[in-house]
C-alpha cells in the first residue's frame, strides 16, 4: 500500500473510479467528490467539525493504482472508513481484501478505539464481507440518505471498549411563558456566547470538544456566507437563540448530497 501521491497516481483515474463505483449507490456523485478527498489527503481535514485528519491509501498492481481506501480520524478516538473502492477491471484479484486488512491494521496501531462506516443496503457482497470477515456489527440504519430507494446501514467494530457512561438526567424545565426568545443568523459578536454553550455542554457527550471545535463551527458558517452551499468546502449554517441579548442556544445545519441535512 502507498499513501496517495499526486505525482505518482493519476488524479483523472482516481476521480473516474470514484464516479463509477460510488455513483452506483449514491446520487450527485461528480468530480467534486473525488477532488474533495484528494484535497483532504493533501491538507488534512480543514473543513470537518468532528473530523481531525484524513488519509488516502492506494492499492497497486504492477505500479498501477487499482483501488483505494480513505480513513478519517474523528474526535473522541474513533475513525471512519469513508470509502473502499476497487477498480472494476481489477476485482477478484484480492486488492479489496488487502486494502481492508491494511486499513484495520493501520487504525488499530494508531490507537483508534473504534472504526465505523456505512454500506448501501443493496450492496450485499460488501455487507456480507464486513459482517462475516471484518468483525463488524450492524449499529443502525439510515433511510434513503443519499439516493431515493437506497438505505444505508451503519456498521462498527470496537478495538477498545469503554465503560458505559451514566445517563444524564436533564434538569426540570422551567415554565417559559413570557420569554422573548429571538433567533438570528450567527454574527461574530455571538462567538463568546456560543463558545460558552458548546464548551459547557458538549463535552458531556463527545470527546475532544475544545476551542478548535468552536473555531471550526464559526469558519464553516463563514464559508456559507462567502461561498453559499458549495459542497466541496462543507459549509454550515449556524443560528443563535437569545434572551435579552444573551445567547441561550445555537444549532448548525449542513447541506448534504440530495439536499439531506
Amino acid at each position: 500500500m502507498r499513501r496517495f501521491n499526486e505525482d505518482r497516481h493519476s488524479l483523472k483515474e482516481f476521480i473516474e473510479m470514484c464516479n463509477a463505483s460510488i455513483g452506483i449507490n449514491y446520487d450527485q456523485i461528480d468530480d467534486s467528490f473525488g477532488i474533495g478527498m484528494i484535497e483532504a489527503n493533501r491538507f488534512g481535514e480543514p473543513h470537518g467539525l468532528y473530523s481531525k485528519d484524513f488519509e488516502l491509501w492506494a492499492g497497486e498492481d504492477n505500479s498501477q493504482m487499482q483501488g483505494f481506501v480513505s480513513l478519517v480520524k474523528k474526535r473522541g478516538g474513533s475513525s471512519k472508513i469513508k470509502a473502499l473502492i476497487v477498480n472494476p477491471s481489477a476485482r477478484g484479484m484480492g486488492i479489496g481484501s488487502q486494502l481492508y486488512e491494511f486499513a484495520m491494521r493501520q487504525l488499530e496501531v494508531s490507537g483508534a478505539r473504534k472504526v465505523y462506516g456505512t454500506d448501501a443496503f443493496i450492496d450485499y457482497s460488501t455487507i456480507k464481507y464486513d459482517l462475516l470477515k471484518g468483525g463488524f456489527e450492524v449499529e443502525g440504519s439510515l433511510r434513503e440518505p443519499y439516493k431515493e430507494g437506497v438505505s444505508e446501514i451503519i456498521i462498527g467494530r470496537m478495538f477498545q471498549r469503554g465503560i458505559p457512561a451514566k445517563t444524564i438526567t436533564p434538569p426540570r424545565k422551567p415554565k417559559n411563558e413570557g420569554l422573548d426568545i429571538k433567533v438570528s443568523e450567527f454574527q461574530r459578536e455571538d462567538f463568546s456566547g456560543v463558545r460558552q454553550i458548546v464548551l459547557g455542554m458538549m463535552p458531556n457527550f463527545y470527546g475532544d470538544i475544545n476551542d478548535d471545535f468552536v473555531s471550526r463551527m464559526v469558519s464553516a458558517h463563514e464559508r456559507f456566507t462567502e461561498q453559499g452551499l458549495k459542497y466541496s468546502v462543507k459549509p454550515r449554517i449556524m443560528h443563535v437563540a437569545k434572551i435579552d441579548d444573551s445567547s441561550c442556544g445555537s444549532w448548525v445545519v449542513r447541506s448534504k448530497k440530495r439536499r439531506i441535512s
